[in-house]
């Protein structure tokens, strides 16, 4: 397993390494596929995802359905995004956005896909409390998109503690394809350093920045994790953690046009490469 986790909050390119490692993994043989485990977009400024959720008739963000299709669809797409959370901005005429922030005031729709015996299960649920205040243009299609998943109404408060406990939900999943596949490519969120406890059991760690991948032992970075952890909880991001080691390689990536990300290079070879080779070898 790699874990793929990114040094900015945002624009790190962790998708887009994410992508190119699974379609070099595929094009050399290996039986891959990526997962992401908790997923977050907007409703306005990432329109396009819940254009695409209403097609799908299923919440599904922009990076995971890249991961799924770089997985040649090898599983279906909830499964390999379980945690999937669709967040709005209020209408400004309606409340005063200084008071309106964090995930209890702005998410509107998530979704939960749970594995038991081999049996995929997804559930929507809806926060309407936030929905009435969305603006009337946006909040018409997230209505539709409720009602086409059969969305169960949430609080704010309680979606916030399903997310809490989300996680052993998540590594089952995850378990489950660890043992079926050679190759799992688990991409985390933001800046998060891990976003599951069976992630930081990854044989290798990638640390995606613009212009650079380091690559990190993963017993060696997850060693640090903890330790971390037991001076100050677990919601730890990157920078805390890679201040304390030192990564085993160091690569260029270089830039792409939109049209040429997620696709194979020498970047990305090298990448799998390495990682592989201290692998299975």
């Amino acid at each position: 397993m790699a874990l793929v986790v990114g040094l900015l909050e945002r624009d790190s390119g962790k998708t887009s390494i994410t992508v190119s490692m699974l379609n070099t993994a595929r094009e050399l043989g290996f039986n891959a596929v990526g997962f992401k485990p908790v997923g977050g977009h907007d409703a306005w400024s990432q329109y396009d995802t819940l254009a695409r959720s209403l097609s799908l008739r299923m919440l599904v963000g922009e990076d995971a359905f890249k991961l799924w299709v770089a997985s040649s669809r090898a599983e279906s797409i909830d499964l390999l995004s379980p945690l999937d959370i669709l967040l709005a901005p209020p209408d400004p005429a309606k409340v005063s956005l200084e008071d309106y922030t964090g995930l209890e005031k702005t998410a509107v729709l998530a979704r939960l896909t749970t594995l038991d015996n081999d049996k995929v299960s997804s559930i929507h649920f809806v926060v309407r409390e936030n929905l009435m205040h969305i603006a009337p243009t946006l909040r018409k299609k997230l209505l539709k998109l409720a009602h086409l998943t059969k969305a169960v109404n949430i609080s704010g408060i309680r979606l916030v503690d399903m997310v809490s406990n989300s996680a052993k939900y998540i590594d089952k999943v995850l378990k489950y394809l660890l043992d079926k596949y050679e190759l799992v490519v688990v991409e985390s969120f933001n800046n998060a350093a891990f976003p599951t406890p069976l992630s930081l059991t990854a044989d290798w760690v990638v640390l995606v920045a613009p212009t650079r991948v380091f690559i990190y032992r993963g017993k060696d970075y997850a060693e640090t994790v903890k330790n971390i952890a037991a001076i100050r909880g677990v919601n730890i991001t990157v920078p805390e953690v890679v201040k304390y080691i030192k990564p085993e390689k160091v690569l260029e990536i270089y830039p792409r046009t939109r049209s040429e990300l997620g696709c194979v290079r020498k970047d990305s070879i090298e990448i799998l490469e390495y990682i592989t080779e201290k692998t299975f070898n």
